[in-house]
């Protein structure tokens, strides 16, 4: 008598973990659809999940028997999409209600065979940027096909969808990710930019890029292609629920070095992906960072130094450029430091300087050859004492009166001006200045945008 209750609590248990529902994480979903279809038959499958607080990326993914197609009907403000027998349902953002509801209609095909089978399932989301998942209770359907010759199907359940994923295996050649670091060699407090360059081979659905940063350094997102990015400890981390669709990608985020540089330190990580229902990892090469001069005049862009500063005698000056004794042009007076005046807005023409450049869109590149504070000089200066003909373009920029010339899409072009005007025209420390449109921003901003490579 024991014994049979033991077995038909136990039953009990049974069917109602796989009949009704399965809470994993808070998460709880069910599923309906009719017992029994015909081959030729449409029915619905409506889904509840109930989620609570739980925002951010989500996917529900069910794969279809042979024969089945689905289309849409609800979806919950989710990205719906049916290929290969997988129905799938990809949030951006989860709604805000605690509770959410979706469904699709099923179409089975006339030449489906009669026979059991089972529909089951799996919810991903993120918590603390962490993959969690929880399954759609299997459910079992009854297909019904009149047509004496029609073919039994295969009666096996679906694998259970909480089960772990095997341990990643080796990933096909075609599968790369390479790490660019930029600029490679680093001083202690520097900032530098990290990217890596995917090729993901058709691989779709859920990946993860995670660097391991030595310990000191802080990460911040620059481009993350749609993955929520995560710096945590020493580990950076971009997360897809779904990859972009471009076969070629290129993620980025800014890294900050401590006040020393050790020995040895490096960056590791590696790109996961999923294929075929196995996890896989590709091992992106080790990067050794490597302690060097700041290159100042090349990666300034935002916070370049003056080449010199005139002074405010009134006779006398050096030249701004080469230091030497001259009598300088007229200059327009320094601003009293007495009175805060905002600088004039003069005419260029007139040698003055225009708070605002001409113009210009897209990412360029001009030499900067000159930087007053306080003054201002002639635009005829740089044409009667440098032999510079070409136009020089005067603006203001963080306190100070500045002097570029050029208007090159190729930095490599802009590096090799730089030296000419050095050569030739004896400019003192002349350097690459970058812009987007009439911003100015730094060098490193302007070749990631442009995916160009620096030259010394």
């Amino acid at each position: 008598m024991i014994k049979t209750l033991l077995i038909a609590i136990h039953l009990l248990l049974v069917s109602l973990f796989q009949w009704l529902s399965i809470m994993v994480n808070d998460v709880t979903i069910t599923q309906n659809f009719p017992a029994t279809v015909k081959a030729g038959e449409t029915f619905t499958v409506d889904i509840t999940i109930v989620k609570g607080e739980l925002a951010g990326l989500a996917k529900l993914q069910q794969d279809l028997p042979e024969g089945f197609t689905a289309t849409q009907v609800n979806t919950a403000n989710a990205t719906f999409s049916f290929k290969d027998r997988s129905v799938k349902f990809i949030w951006m953002s989860l709604p805000p209600d605690a509770a959410m509801k979706i469904s699709y209609e099923v179409k089975v095909a006339d030449n489906v065979p009669s026979g059991e089978v089972f529909m089951g399932g799996r919810f991903s989301y993120v918590v603390n940027n962490e993959r969690k998942m929880a399954s759609i209770p299997v459910k079992k359907l009854n297909v019904i096909n009149s047509s004496p010759d029609a073919p039994t199907v295969s009666t096996d359940k679906p694998a259970d969808e909480t089960a772990e994923a095997p341990p990643a295996t080796t990933t096909p050649a075609m599968v790369s990710a390479v790490r660019t670091v930029f600029p490679e060699q680093i001083t202690g407090g520097q900032e530098f930019t990290v990217s890596i360059k995917i090729n993901k081979d058709n691989v779709t659905g859920f990946a993860k890029i995670q660097e391991t940063l030595p310990k000191g350094y802080s990460a911040s997102g620059i481009e993350t292609q749609g993955a929520i990015f995560s710096f945590v400890g020493e580990d950076v981390k971009f997360l897809w629920m779904n990859l972009p669709e471009d076969q070629i990608f290129t993620i980025s985020y800014k890294v900050k070095a401590p006040a020393t540089i050790k020995p040895g330190d490096h960056i590791e990580g590696a790109f996961t992906f999923q294929e075929n229902e196995a996890s896989k990892k590709y091992v992106i090469d080790p990067f050794t960072l490597k302690e060097g001069d700041v290159l100042a005049m090349d990666q300034g862009g935002t916070n370049d130094a003056p080449d010199e500063v005139k002074t405010d005698e009134p006779e006398v000056k050096e030249d701004p450029l080469t230091g030497e004794k001259i009598t300088t042009p007229p200059v327009t007076p320094p601003t009293p430091p007495e009175k805060k005046v905002d600088p004039p807005k003069q005419d260029v023409a007139s040698g003055g300087v225009t708070n605002i450049p001409p113009p210009q869109t897209g990412v360029f590149y001009r030499v900067q050859i000159m930087a007053l504070q306080n003054s201002t000089v002639d635009l005829g200066y740089f044409n009667t004492r440098k032999k510079i003909t070409e136009t020089v373009v005067p603006e203001q920029h963080q306190g100070w009166n500045k002097y570029t010339v050029g208007k090159l899409s190729v930095y490599k072009d802009a590096r090799d001006k730089r030296e000419v005007i050095r050569t030739q025209n004896n400019v003192k420390n002349p350097f690459v200045t970058a812009y987007n449109g009439q911003k100015r921003i730094t060098v490193q901003e302007a070749l990631m945008i442009t995916q160009q490579k620096w030259f010394r």
